[in-house]
């Protein structure tokens, strides 16, 4: 499984979805003399969740087309066993 998006990578694909960000909660980082501004964890625990229900839902959406293919496949199958059949 691929790893899922963090931080401003994270921010940046959900807007670009169109999954609702909210209001985003940082905390202030000190590494050495930097200051960084980083997701709080349950933030950001919350957002890959939103993404993975995101690609869940589209990829499930597109499945009914797999189905109605498959469907229409078996009829003409059937329709073309009794036609040799009957013929």
């Amino acid at each position: 499984m691929r790893k899922l998006p963090q931080g401003e990578e994270l921010i940046s694909l959900c807007k670009k979805k169109g999954i609702s960000v909210g209001s985003v909660s940082f905390v202030d980082h000190f590494s050495g003399a930097k200051k960084l501004r980083v997701i709080t964890q349950e933030t950001e625990d919350d957002l890959q969740r939103r993404l993975l229900e995101f690609k869940r839902a589209r990829r499930e959406a597109r499945l009914w087309i797999f189905a109605l293919v498959s469907a229409i496949a078996s009829i003409l199958s059937a329709a073309t066993a009794l036609f040799v059949v009957f013929r």
